[in-house]
């Protein structure tokens, strides 16, 4: 009986760090679908400068956002801790997928690839000083000035403080 018992607890700490393991790669992010590999960097930048630039930081895409967290300086920490692109691409997909409640973030404000490919990007390019070559440096054009962004784009980042400006003001003009 005593040697039966021996061998469950060998085979309990055995599974112990199996578990830990699957259950860090799973906290990781690394569990998303597609890889950094795989993705289409330059579509990543594209829609990260039409889609998330206005609010992020990000110094090779050229943003100056200043609603949402600076990016380079989020993940700058991560990398000095050794943290690789995939896991960053998965911390980005999944706040892309859910900002979670009370952010000015919308959930899904990219989709499908288009969001694997954001998340590829900046993981590839967040914190990472220098500048984007290749193809990555001729795949937006540098912004002049202001972007100008849709009425719907700007209601997505309404607070309750705008929303009671912005009703004021529409009462006022009628």
């Amino acid at each position: 009986m005593g040697r039966k018992n021996h061998a469950v607890t060998r085979v309990a700490r055995a599974a112990v760090p199996a578990a830990l393991a699957a259950a860090a790669i799973a906290v990781s992010g690394c569990t998303n679908s597609g890889s950094q590999d795989s993705a289409d960097l330059v579509n990543g930048k594209q829609q990260f400068v039409e889609k998330c630039g206005s609010c992020h930081v990000l110094n090779r895409a050229g943003t100056k956002g200043v609603t949402g967290p600076n990016l380079d300086e989020a993940f700058v920490v991560a990398r000095d801790e050794g943290w690789g692109a995939d896991s960053i691409r998965g911390v980005v997909l999944g706040q892309i997928q859910n900002p979670g409640k009370g952010l000015a973030m919308p959930a899904d404000l990219v989709t499908g690839e288009d969001a694997e490919d954001v998340a590829a990007y900046v993981a590839a390019t967040a914190g990472v000083p220098g500048k984007d070559e290749g193809l990555l440096a001729t795949a937006v054009q540098a912004a002049s000035g202001p972007q100008a962004v849709s009425y719907t784009h700007l209601r997505a980042h309404e607070t309750v403080l705008d929303l009671v400006c912005r009703l004021l003001l529409e009462k006022k003009k009628v």
